[in-house]
């Protein structure tokens, strides 16, 4: 009976409540509470044929149907409803490689915009009755194409397959490098929610993709600092990036070809320049490594970087040449902060490094050593013998020797460890490596042109570019104490006339005297006194640079004193010829041997 009762409606027409509750001519074949309120622009925007007939749509009208049961707020399912239809479209269009319509973006921005402001409705379970669960909904939310990036990859991996296979990027940023070399280059284009990113800090969003864009999407939301964080969780998104995906991206554009990326670095086109917006500009290799990735790493903590310590992530400031040499990368654990002088390939100063790594204190959260131990030393001297062999060292491993041979005798001049039993290999002065113990430091001058230093000479003599103190401490022995000269033929002394016949007449007299002088000095106690204090003063010194182990050795003191004390039976006298040969005692003192 109530059915069949007419009622006035508030335009001044009369209907029954069958017609308000039932299948209604005036609300399109809907009942009423099918019906959604035109004031919201979601409804309009996607759900025409659910709004109540034009002639039903004054203020009055309006308050009358919302008490009769039409939808004044959006609902969870309506609002997936809308998504929905922008996602179908959105993936058409990816799926047959077509940008994004203007028309399609605006109703993406549509659909985000009611989200964020009806959030708060839509998230309030008693609001929603009848409506899919909260995170159920969020869940479908975020697999729906509804955003933006903020930035297309480099135009180096849009346009070259091999780059991007190289780059070996994760699966939704390979699909969407695949999208743009379709659509021949940057294009819009909509991503889901999930797996990817909406800022929080959006002054530095172009750092952020920068940071992170080979292994998850940076979006560009409106009003993205307002997006609450239980959306973004809800929906798989990211507030911002993850390590996992900050250090994957690092790892991944610093393993690439160096071509590759000498290529990417050329191209200005994706640079960031002063004074001009960042979007749409995803920078180039050297401002992503320096601005992005770098000031990212720096938030972590030390622990989380540790994994990265034996990682080729470390720029090196001559690897800027592009034209003179390529990009070259190195790990922190081979950087250390207290080595004034580099021995590529093994250890580099903090000079070498790109500026960034120690403006943002990395070497310092990576707890980078302070200066190579003497363990390390000798292996690397190890490995370039095994790399070298016999051959000589090129100019660029004799100084890494070098430097390494003289940061290995500090050590040892420290006590700051052992060197090996058979000693250090250092460098010859041929440029090979040898041990240390079996060659020789030149510090006799006097013995110039009567022995042959030449490289190609019988004396296994230290490369000439190693200090001799850091050679001794190795174990290196004195030229002066190896080589031996001994008499090879008597020595005759020269009768009075053959002295005035060799030199003049009359000579012989004169010669005489100094003898004489010469004799009374070398029997006198205070020549002796004198002698064995140069040679105690000379000890000391040589002690002061030896390592530890020669330091430990026999000094030969009391052989040298009494040597001393034969020289009041000696005497000096005038011959005509000397001859001698040299010896070289051997390592240990072995005795005598080498070539006369």
């Amino acid at each position: 009976e109530l059915c069949d009762e007419r009622v006035a409606l508030p335009d001044g027409g009369a209907s029954s409540f069958g017609d308000l509750f039932g299948a209604s001519p005036l609300f399109g074949g809907l009942r009423a509470e099918q019906l959604l309120d035109p004031e919201l622009e979601l409804h309009v925007a996607f759900f025409p044929k659910r709004l109540p007939h034009p002639s039903l749509r004054t203020e009055r009208s309006l308050q009358w149907l919302r008490r009769c049961g039409m939808a004044q707020s959006l609902t969870r399912s309506a609002f997936s409803g809308a998504a929905e239809t922008v996602d179908a479209a959105a993936a058409a269009a990816f799926a047959s490689g077509q940008p994004a319509t203007p028309e399609l973006k605006a109703q993406a921005r549509q659909v985000v915009d009611a989200l964020l402001a009806s959030f708060s409705h839509l998230r309030d379970d008693s609001q929603q009755l009848g409506e899919p669960p909260l995170d159920e909904w969020l869940r479908h939310l975020g697999s729906l194409r509804l955003a933006a990036p903020f930035t297309a990859p480099p135009r180096a991996f849009l346009e070259s397959a091999t780059a991007a296979e190289e780059l070996a990027p994760a699966p939704p940023v390979a699909a969407l490098l695949a999208f743009y070399r379709a659509a021949g280059g940057p294009a819009d284009v909509l991503v889901p929610l999930r797996g990817n990113i909406v800022p929080q800090e959006t002054s530095s969003t172009h750092l952020l993709s920068a940071a992170c864009w080979s292994h998850a999407t940076v979006l560009l939301v409106p009003n993205a600092r307002a997006v609450p964080t239980e959306l973004i969780a809800g929906a798989g998104a990211f507030p911002n990036a993850t390590y996992e995906q900050l250090f994957g991206h690092l790892l991944a554009i610093t393993s690439l070809p160096p071509a590759t990326l000498q290529a990417w670095q050329r191209d200005q086109r994706d640079s960031w320049v002063d004074g001009r917006s960042r979007t749409g500009r995803s920078g180039s290799f050297r401002q992503q490594l320096e601005l992005g990735c770098y000031p990212f790493l720096a938030t972590a903590e030390p622990a989380t970087l540790s994994r990265l310590a034996d990682e080729r992530i470390v720029l090196l400031e001559n690897g800027y040449s592009l034209e003179r040499r390529p990009l070259e990368f190195i790990a922190p654990s081979r950087v250390f902060v207290d080595l004034s002088q580099g021995a590529p390939p093994h250890a580099y100063t903090l000079r070498d490094a790109v500026f960034a790594f120690s403006r943002f204190k990395l070497h310092a959260l990576f707890d980078c050593p302070r200066s190579p131990s003497l363990a390390q030393i000798v292996s690397w001297m190890d490995e370039m013998h095994a790399t070298a062999g016999e051959a000589p060292l090129d100019a660029a491993q004799l100084r890494s020797a070098a430097a390494l041979a003289g940061l290995a005798g500090l050590r040892v001049f420290y006590e700051a460890g052992e060197l090996p039993s058979a000693g250090l290999l250092i460098p010859d002065r041929s440029g090979r490596l040898r041990r240390a113990p079996n060659l020789l430091v030149d510090d006799a001058p006097w013995l110039d042109g009567r022995v042959d230093k030449s490289p190609s000479g019988h004396l296994p003599a230290v490369h000439p570019s190693l200090s001799s103190s850091a050679a001794l401490r190795l174990g290196a022995r004195r030229l002066s104490s190896a080589v031996q000269e001994r008499p090879d033929a008597p020595l005759v002394a020269m009768a009075e006339e053959r002295i005035n016949e060799v030199l003049y007449a009359g000579a012989a007299g004169p010669v005489t005297l100094q003898l004489e002088s010469w004799n009374r000095s070398l029997r006198s106690r205070a020549f002796r006194v004198s002698l064995r204090r140069a040679i105690s003063t000379n000890r000391r010194w040589a002690h002061l640079s030896a390592s530890s182990a020669l330091k430990r050795q026999p000094t030969g003191a009391d052989s040298c004193g009494r040597g001393v004390d034969e020289l009041r039976h000696g005497r000096i006298v005038a011959v005509e010829e000397i001859r001698s040969r040299f010896e070289v005692v051997q390592s240990g003192g072995g005795g005598p041997g080498g070539t006369p």
